[in-house]
């Protein structure tokens, strides 16, 4: 083989490059810096490379990549310290746990839905296939947000994913044990931190810019404060899970790429296809994890209460059809009941999930917190400038009044109890 010496991306392919026949392996240009494309940058930077392979033949193919490489930085040193280690859990997805699940999909004939790795070095960098020359993007839907036909394709991606690893996992093909519980349990101390910035920021201007009958949720979201990370332990917990499976842990709008028609008009999309990228929070807990996230951080609040019905048939049709061709027991299936109960039991999650991340969406960018601790810890932080949006604190007030009317806000609250 031919491989240029002493770039540690040429070498990182040398496995790629002897299952696909590849003799020769040359970088051409890059790294380039790379529009996150869902990706927040937050724990790693993300970088475009061309690369020039050459087969038996003589016949050299520039190829894209993106090139993702880990951050040293507040968040991320932190995160390792509490024990959750961003990179070395999405180099373990892409090279133990998504080529078990793909080779179960693929053998019943369904499309995988995550970029293809060509290689990795241990802990620091990741080399994957470069979606947007593929035609991938963004959502295009408007308002922030996707929109029925968007969410399906998502939430049936979802369910072959968490279909696979079920049966993955009774047949001793992965191990539980080894993986950890999502950094939104409650166990994770710079996230519980973030969280309670989120929600002192929700409750300041919600003082400000509620009307009076919404004063009270301001009061409740600070009660919640000392209380929250038991709750979201409780919530989260695995013991409590009926229907448990490996969460891809990240299901937020930017984790979401499609492809379009050449209109590209909302009213008119066509979907050939969907990914699902960022493997970074892959996790074991109840399906509802996901499915929660995706339903509260990814959908307008019109949307989510039009098609959640919708959106939850979606999944347990995929989920049995998935399981049902790949031999699950039919007595086993998870029954919809057990299905929405779990969902009712995760709600909560829902409202965390929608004071980290929907400010993000409705401000347009892709740097939701900041990375290092003088920021963090900032008094005009980059959470208090996204709360004050009055989108979204209108978003907010709706929620909590949903959420208050349904008891789901009783247990935390102090005027209660």
């Amino acid at each position: 083989m031919s491989f240029t010496s002493g770039d540690w991306l040429v070498e990182a392919l040398r496995p790629y490059a002897e299952v696909h026949r590849v003799v020769g392996v040359a970088r051409v240009s890059g790294p380039k810096a790379a529009a996150s494309e869902g990706a927040i940058g937050l724990v790693g930077s993300v970088d475009r490379v061309l690369l020039r392979m050459t087969d038996a033949g003589g016949n050299a193919v520039d190829t894209p990549v993106v090139v993702k490489e880990r951050k040293d930085n507040y968040l991320v040193n932190s995160s390792m310290q509490g024990g959750w280690d961003y990179f070395k859990t999405e180099i373990t997805a892409y090279s133990r746990i998504l080529p078990l699940i793909g080779g179960l999909l693929k053998d019943t004939g369904e499309e995988i839905f995550w970029p293809e790795c060509l290689g990795y070095r241990e802990h620091d960098k990741l080399v994957l296939e470069d979606l947007k020359v593929q035609g991938y993007e963004p959502t295009v839907s408007l308002p922030p947000g996707l929109d029925l036909e968007e969410a399906t394709l998502v939430v049936r991606s979802l369910a072959k994913y968490h279909a696979a690893s079920a049966v993955l996992i009774e047949r001793g093909r992965i191990d539980v044990d080894t993986l950890q519980e999502a950094p939104y349990c409650g166990k994770l101390e710079v996230f519980n931190r973030i969280l309670a910035m989120s929600m002192t920021a929700v409750a300041k201007y919600g003082r400000l810019m509620w009307p009076e009958s919404g004063q009270r949720y301001a009061d409740m979201l600070e009660n919640m404060l000392p209380r929250m990370e038991a709750e979201l332990k409780r919530i989260c917990g695995r013991s409590k899970a009926g229907w448990s499976v490996i969460n891809h842990g990240d299901t937020w709008l930017m984790n979401f790429m499609f492809k379009y028609d050449s209109l590209r008009k909302p009213t008119s999309i066509i979907l050939s296809s969907n990914r699902i990228i960022d493997y970074q929070i892959v996790n074991y807990n109840s399906f509802a994890s996901d499915l929660t996230q995706l339903i509260y951080s990814s959908l307008t609040t019109a949307n989510r209460r039009l098609h959640y019905d919708a959106l939850m048939s979606s999944y347990r049709e995929q989920l049995h059809r998935t399981l049902g061709l790949l031999g699950w027991p039919e007595d086993k299936l998870p029954t919809e009941d057990l299905l929405r109960s779990e969902m009712d039991d995760f709600r909560f999650l829902g409202l965390v999930v929608t004071m980290i991340t929907v400010p993000v969406v409705m401000a347009g960018d892709r740097v939701p917190l900041p990375s290092d601790g003088e920021r963090l810890e900032g008094r005009t932080s980059s959470f208090e400038m996204r709360a004050k949006n009055p989108l979204f604190m209108d978003h907010m007030l709706s929620l909590m009044k949903e959420f208050d009317k349904a008891g789901i806000l009783k247990p935390l609250d102090y005027a209660e109890n």
